[in-house]
């Protein structure tokens, strides 16, 4: 009976799609560890339990990303800036330092419509806001694309294929699930490259995001996100105040039911019932001044009136929230 051999076992792990990168990983790291090549082993456990919170990573994993203040009115809107302003160079990157489970998980748990985001370091929000203050009333956050975080996937699974693939072209196989003497002496004189920054230190092929701390990836809400949340939302207020609770609830539902709203303003006017709905859940001294609250309503209200059963609606119970929040709409 032929002998396995733990190269080529790690060849047709590659080689499978169906193979959880996760398994592919560990039965890397065997293989390194049999070899006692210690650089490979540390690259296969930073990709196992991701990257320390420094920027530098592999420069598969520095991703392209643009920057996007959630508006209340009109969802996610660019952010722009001036021409040679530094921080769109620094904001247009950013390098991901989770393990790929972590990312897989991400992409696996991703609704159709969902996004995927990168929240901004307290001090890049205090650069952003130094030179913007509205963005002080319109978080900002990365968006990074979901297929470049597969890339990421895809580019471990290629790294660790091509390094199977030069083994058995050393004779290095590992039959009978371990290696000679010589094999061991012909791997320790392998040049490894391209596998990261932390293989060949300062020879590394290592990007990072302008000293910007490594970033975690977090998927964005979908539609029916949007929605949880919003229920989420006004069953706070509902515990505070029961009528505005129901006062909300009823504008929620008048949305959902529109047969007038286009599905692009019902999106619309549920992200900005969130939005207020969150407002009247917190208390008056943890809330958005007036002078910001004012348009937000005005917006809502005019995205409403689109429909005219639902600016009945508000006709309604709008009188309640503006009550709740000190605010009057001419």
């Amino acid at each position: 009976m032929p002998q396995s051999s733990l190269v080529l076992e790690l060849q047709c792990l590659a080689q499978s799609n169906k193979t959880d990168l996760s398994e592919l990983l560990r039965h890397a790291k065997v293989v390194a560890v049999k070899l006692k090549l210690d650089d490979f082993k540390e690259w296969l456990d930073r990709e196992m339990g991701g990257y320390p919170r420094d920027g530098k990573v592999p420069e598969y994993r520095i991703l392209s990303a643009q920057l996007m203040a959630k508006n209340p009115y009109n969802g996610l809107i660019p952010v722009m800036f001036k021409a040679g302003d530094k921080r769109a160079t620094h904001f247009s990157k950013s390098p991901i330092v989770q393990s790929v489970g972590e990312l897989e998980h991400l992409l696996h748990g991703m609704q159709q419509d969902g996004q995927l985001q990168i929240p901004l370091s307290s001090s890049e929000m205090e650069w952003l806001v130094d030179g913007n203050r509205d963005l002080m009333h319109m978080p900002p956050t990365r968006i990074v694309s979901p297929s470049g975080v597969a890339g990421i996937l895809h580019a471990v699974r290629d790294t660790i294929l091509n390094w199977a693939l030069d083994l058995e072209r050393r004779g290095i196989l590992g039959e009978g699930m371990t290696f000679t003497q010589d094999e061991r002496r012909s791997a320790a004189n392998m040049t490894i490259h391209n596998y990261g920054a932390f293989i060949h230190g300062d020879n590394a092929n290592m990007a990072s995001a302008d000293a910007s701390p490594g970033a975690t990836v977090t998927t964005a809400a979908g539609g029916a996100q949007v929605h949880q949340r919003l229920r989420t939302v006004i069953a706070a207020a509902q515990q505070q105040n029961e009528e505005l609770g129901s006062a909300l609830q009823a504008l929620a539902d008048a949305v959902v039911k529109s047969r007038d709203l286009p599905d692009e303003k019902k999106s619309e006017a549920t992200e900005q019932l969130s939005f207020v709905a969150q407002q009247c859940a917190l208390p008056e001294d943890k809330r958005q001044p007036r002078s910001v609250l004012k348009p937000l309503l005005s917006g809502l209200r005019e995205t409403l009136g689109l429909s005219a059963d639902v600016l009945q609606v508000w006709g309604v119970y709008g009188p309640t929230i503006l009550a709740v929040l000190g605010v009057a709409l001419s």
